[in-house]
């Protein structure tokens, strides 16, 4: 079984090391690395060259071109991964631990150090850690992953990041580009409808650790629309302005702590 580890990039030399270095420490034996380079102009294409120069790198195709947004080169990476499953860790982005994947794909929880069974799952999702742009850990991310997940799940939010939500390609489609900023949302969801009756599984660990970051003001207003569209898309009308006053009520409370 091997995993295709997809990582997006344009004009981030400054973070690529760390991520670059993350997946390199992985002791799961089977896996390629893809790298989707948007033809940055900062020396990114020069350090992604070097690395995969190295006969110890992990192998996978890479390219530098121009592309239309950071879906569309998501896209590409899908179309070039070879893997049985498929993780997506942009740059800036690291996994947990050296010895996520294989903990993950044995059952191992990486919190309490149990060995729990894991059937063959259509998704793999676990928690998630932040870190700032040195790679330091400063906390758990806002939302966390349910013990129970579905394809409904997401009527109250991203309840699992992106990072940490391991598709077996075979159901994974393309990202629907007329979702410029929340295409990962549809993505997710779209995955979680494809997967089989009970082949979503918690891993109960952490698996990716998400760069800080966010949207400006204008930005985040154009992400709360295209939430609510996608979410009404799979959802419906009354269920979306439903769960929308819930999300709502829950975004005041926490800006107001």
């Amino acid at each position: 079984m091997q995993i295709s580890i997809i990582t997006v990039t344009y004009n981030c030399r400054e973070l690529l090391p760390q991520t670059l270095e993350s997946v390199q420490r992985q002791t799961f034996p089977s896996m390629e690395h893809i790298i989707v380079d948007g033809a940055s102009s900062d020396g990114t294409v020069d350090l992604i060259r070097t690395h995969k120069a190295n006969p110890e790198a992990r192998p996978g195709a890479w390219v530098s071109e121009p592309d239309k947004g950071i879906y569309d080169a998501m896209n590409k990476g899908l179309r070039m991964a070879r893997g049985e499953y498929v993780l997506f860790l942009n740059a800036g982005d690291t996994f947990f631990s050296g010895a996520t994947l294989a903990e993950v794909f044995s059952g191992v929880n990486n919190v309490s150090g149990e060995t729990t069974v894991t059937p063959e799952a259509d998704i793999y999702y676990g928690q998630t850690k932040i870190i700032n742009a040195e790679g330091h850990m400063i906390g758990d991310r806002r939302l966390r992953a349910p013990e129970q997940l579905n394809w409904k799940s997401f009527r109250y939010g991203m309840l699992v990041c992106h990072q940490s939500f391991i598709v077996r390609r075979s159901i994974a489609p393309e990202y629907d580009l007329y979702w410029p900023i929340c295409s990962d949302i549809d993505w997710c969801i779209r995955c979680m409808k494809a997967a089989g009756d009970g082949k979503i599984s918690y891993t109960q660990s952490y698996i990716s650790c998400f760069l800080e970051g966010g949207f400006s003001a204008q930005q985040e207003k154009k992400a709360w629309k295209e939430r609510f569209l996608i979410m009404k898309k799979h959802y419906g009308t009354g269920t979306t302005l439903l769960s929308h006053l819930y999300i709502a009520a829950r975004f005041l409370r926490r800006t107001s702590q």
